[in-house]
């Protein structure tokens, strides 16, 4: 019997060159690009990560390994004729996803990515990322992979936080929060069995890191509500430079996870 696509990650998950691709880790020698071919000969060409939360919205994780570009979208799901297109047109390069199912239709905004040239990964905040985690845990049955499709499955509430905090912006001198997360995310490696404290330290550092200017700041809009960014804006969508970051559904995204839509500052 084929796995699940599920399966296969969790299986690629417990090793730990999937997370060195993941994050890009290159000591030693490791050629996580080479690597991240392999684990996508393992998942048989990728997978769909969604990490759900009730009502039409979720959080979905594209890992390309072949090409070493993973991508974090939000995904609005709606009936055919129950899609807002006044909203899911504000944002530019908004896809519409319908996977040829015939019963239902969605939109893919992109809210950050990784890659080697032109990344700008920030985009959540680590009290969001929390969030998603802390109802996953709370709702497990929110979502149910479609079996018709080969490529989507979920992932368990520590795997969604170990992924998401690839794409938490940390302010420009905030070392006390950027140790803090990365101690959470080493202490989840080395309880996972798949890095001793000292590699999973350094795996954490890879995966948990500040932009490389030092005036990025978390700012908050009464329109847009929390925005990232700094005089060179590119490391961050989350900001009004950018017309690619879906501020209004996200506000919409932010009042299911119990967090405010547009907290002032």
């Amino acid at each position: 019997m084929a796995k699940k696509p599920g399966d296969r990650l969790e299986a690629a998950m417990a090793r730990r060159r999937f997370w060195r691709a993941y994050a890009f880790d290159d000591a030693d020698g490791f050629n996580f690009e080479r690597a991240g071919e392999r684990i996508d000969e393992k998942l048989k060409g990728g997978v769909r990560i969604f990490m759900p939360v009730a009502g039409p919205y979720r959080l979905r994780l594209d890992p390309s390994f072949d090409v070493a570009l993973h991508e974090l979208n939000l995904y609005v799901a709606a009936e055919y004729d129950d899609v807002d297109e006044e909203v899911d047109n504000e944002v530019d390069g908004a896809e519409k996803d319908t996977d040829d199912r015939e019963d239902w239709t969605g939109y893919v905004y992109e809210m950050g990515h990784w890659d080697q040239a032109r990344w700008h990964p920030w985009c959540l905040r680590w009290e969001e990322a929390q969030a998603v985690v802390a109802h996953m845990r709370a709702n497990p049955s929110t979502y149910e992979p479609n079996e018709d499709f080969d490529n989507e499955c979920t992932v368990s509430p520590d795997m969604a936080m170990l992924l998401l905090s690839r794409f938490v912006g940390h302010e420009s001198g905030d070392t006390e929060g950027l140790e803090a997360h990365r101690a959470q995310v080493a202490a989840q490696f080395v309880r996972m069995g798949v890095f001793d404290p000292a590699q999973a330290r350094r795996i954490a550092e890879n995966m948990v890191v500040a932009p490389p200017d030092d005036d990025y700041t978390w700012t908050c809009s009464d329109t847009h509500g929390w925005m990232f960014g700094g005089a060179y804006s590119c490391y961050s969508n989350r900001n009004t430079d950018h017309s690619r970051f879906p501020f209004e559904h996200f506000a919409r995204f932010r009042m299911m996870l119990g967090l405010d839509a547009k907290p002032r500052g």
